[in-house]
């Protein structure tokens, strides 16, 4: 699973990765409109869309690869995900390195409302336990 600290310039996956790089079928992402995974098809890439950053994806990567990007305009003051629909979201941050939930917050779009994460899991606006996954382990854990 990977997530990209910010947007690419480019935002079709096919310009992401290296030449001759595998894509087709191994590159997926979570839709939660339709409570499943989107995978990359060759044959219809606009399923797929584009790259974005914060948003989870997975790649099955045939051979070692390293992925190199020109990106957009860093932000500026606090970084906002929109997740217009409700439903599970596998989502990635667009900081470098592991970010603490105490320094999250939740916006309840529907009242314009805004708690920190806790306040937000208390209300019932998240649902707890968070999942995250193990590469040691091959499996989703809890971890919140």
């Amino acid at each position: 699973m990977f997530s990209l600290p910010r947007d690419p310039a480019t935002l079709g996956p096919e310009a992401l990765f290296p030449p001759r790089t595998v894509l087709n079928g191994v590159l997926c992402r979570y839709e939660p409109s339709i409570l499943s995974y989107v995978c990359y098809s060759e044959f219809n890439p606009c399923e797929f869309s584009s790259i974005h950053a914060g948003v989870g994806y997975w790649m099955q990567a045939i051979d070692p690869i390293s992925v190199s990007y020109d990106s957009c305009a860093p932000l500026s003051g606090p970084e906002q995900l929109h997740y217009p629909d409700a439903g599970w979201h596998m989502i990635g941050s667009h900081q470098n390195g592991d970010i603490s939930l105490l320094n999250c917050s939740v916006r309840n779009d529907n009242t314009s409302e805004t708690k920190s994460f806790e306040e937000a899991w208390i209300a019932g606006w998240v649902q707890d336990p968070l999942f995250a996954y193990s590469c040691a382990n091959l499996t989703y854990i809890p971890t919140g």
